[in-house]
């Protein structure tokens, strides 16, 4: 589908060669993709603010009308979501440590992967060039976390680039023009 981002697509074809093209096969993905989820949102909570609060993070994520929805979706919104948690938790990770290492390199990769995977997760991207400067991290960690965005930037302008002109296919709805 030329309008949607291919790596979830490409994900859940190889999965089908292994899985199958069932109702069932075809959600048990996703299914998977949520209990991964509901395990990252336990792990940023941890990293972020302790453990009694990761406990309730892990609990409320598990009962989420959302997370279940999405969990029997044959969709990429599972994906999307535990690719922005594992961001926020390698990039608080990183703000930590402040050193520059492969660790950086699993973040630009994670964040590329993000763009190939929807278009929203782009939306992401201010809020994490900004996290550094409220989790007090030094100037380095900035400009590196800005580096890294640029980055996975780069890596998705390939895709990206030739679909401009769909986007301006599209008619902007507003109450002008309804």
């Amino acid at each position: 589908v030329p309008e949607r981002a291919p790596a979830y697509y490409a994900l859940l074809h190889e999965w089908m060669l292994g899985g199958g093209s069932s109702a069932f096969g075809l959600r048990y993905l996703s299914v998977l993709l949520a209990a991964a989820t509901i395990a990252a949102f336990i792990a940023v909570t941890r990293s972020l603010l302790g453990r009694s609060p990761a406990i309730l993070a892990g609990a409320s994520a598990a009962v989420s009308p959302f997370l279940i929805y999405y969990g029997q979706e044959v969709r990429e919104y599972q994906l999307l979501l535990l690719l922005a948690l594992l961001e926020i938790w390698l990039l608080a990770a990183l703000v930590r440590r402040a050193v520059f290492g492969w660790r950086w390199v699993v973040y630009v990769a994670t964040l590329a992967l993000s763009a190939y995977v929807h278009y929203y997760a782009l939306f992401l991207f201010p809020a994490l060039l900004m996290a550094p400067l409220f989790l007090s991290a030094s100037r380095a960690i900035f400009w590196r976390n800005a580096l890294a965005l640029a980055c996975s930037g780069a890596l998705f302008l390939p895709w990206f680039l030739p679909r401009l002109t769909t986007l301006a296919t599209y008619r902007l709805f507003t109450a002008g023009n309804l």
